[in-house]
């Protein structure tokens, strides 16, 4: 789910700092730094459009550390180390952004995003209510994976009619997917759980009656077996 926002993403952050990139951004370098800046930009965008991410990533932490109040370039960082699974270091970059643009819903919720795959669960939700209460751009797909990560961590923090609200709104959008229905399952529940701990007490559960598979019927030994399956 995750890779099918980021090309939405980039489009409405770019259009959301644009008229912000030149004032936040410090004034203009001197004649010698502005060349070697403008060359390194230039290298860094076509890293980025022919997918060569380990060389996008160098390149734009350079620019970053040429001109850290630029936002568009610690947005494109965080982006890159989101889609390479370096969610720390995705983290760190998106902290700098919201910095410089507190008023980015997709800044912090892309935040939220990295806190959430770090396992920083409470700071996640922290942040991605912020990116909810700003208004997240109703682009289907980025919408649809911030709203769920949301309604997630609502649910994991007990907040479970919070948590119905946000997957109602994709009822009334007319989505439907495996994760929104098992997460509704678990809000109708009340188990303040991730799905992911909830596969994990399965496996527990099955661990502890292994010793007992003596006195078990098979069809309990069965039943063990695939719930692994569907974990």
């Amino acid at each position: 789910m995750r890779r099918l926002f980021t090309l939405a993403a980039l489009v409405c952050a770019l259009l959301t700092m644009g008229a912000a990139q030149s004032g936040t951004g410090p004034a203009n370098p001197k004649n010698s730094n502005a060349s070697a800046y403008a060359a390194i930009a230039k290298k860094a965008e076509a890293a980025r459009a022919a997918d060569k991410v380990e060389e996008a990533i160098r390149l734009y932490k350079q620019l970053v550390a040429m001109k850290p109040g630029f936002a568009e370039n610690w947005w494109y960082l965080g982006t890159l180390y989101y889609e390479s699974d370096a969610y720390a270091e995705g983290r760190t970059a998106f902290r700098r952004l919201t910095s410089l643009k507190p008023e980015m819903s997709l800044g912090w919720a892309m935040l939220g995003l990295c806190e959430f795959e770090t396992k920083d669960y409470d700071s996640a939700l922290v942040h991605l209510r912020r990116a909810n209460d700003l208004k997240i751009p109703d682009q289907q797909s980025f919408y649809e994976v911030s709203k769920y990560h949301l309604a997630l961590l609502f649910i994991r923090h007990g907040d479970f009619e919070l948590a119905t609200q946000v997957i109602s709104e994709f009822a009334h959008r007319g989505a439907d997917s495996v994760q929104f229905r098992e997460a509704m399952g678990l809000a109708a529940l009340r188990k303040p759980l991730l799905p992911n701990e909830i596969n994990q007490q399965r496996e527990r559960w099955c661990s502890m009656l292994a010793p007992l598979s003596v006195i078990r019927k098979p069809d309990e030994r069965t039943n063990c077996r695939m719930m692994r399956l569907r974990s």
